[in-house]
């Protein structure tokens, strides 16, 4: 899977789980979360390798960044989680 898909993955499933909580999320939010509570772009490596404080940081960077107060840890960890299940889909297909 390359970057660019990787990074649209993540950033639909984002919108998909933060949308009950903002519903004027969009995609490209998820990009600019993950940027500046994490440092860098998401990338297979960077989505794999998260702790549990690093979504802790995408939690309280999307409410920050959404103005939204009561994002559950739970939706960010559905964004991670199914974006994961999409890059591992992916690449057992090819």
């Amino acid at each position: 899977m390359k970057d660019l898909d990787i990074i649209n993955a993540f950033e639909q499933e984002f919108c998909q789980a933060i949308n009950p909580w903002c519903d004027d999320v969009i995609p490209a939010d998820g990009y600019d979360v993950f940027l500046k509570a994490i440092g860098k772009k998401p990338d297979a490596s960077s989505i794999q390798r998260l702790t549990t404080s690093d979504l802790q940081k995408l939690k309280q960077e999307a409410e920050n960044f959404l103005e939204a107060d009561q994002i559950p840890l739970s939706a960010i960890q559905e964004t991670v989680e199914r974006t994961l299940w999409r890059i591992g889909k992916s690449g057992a297909d090819h």
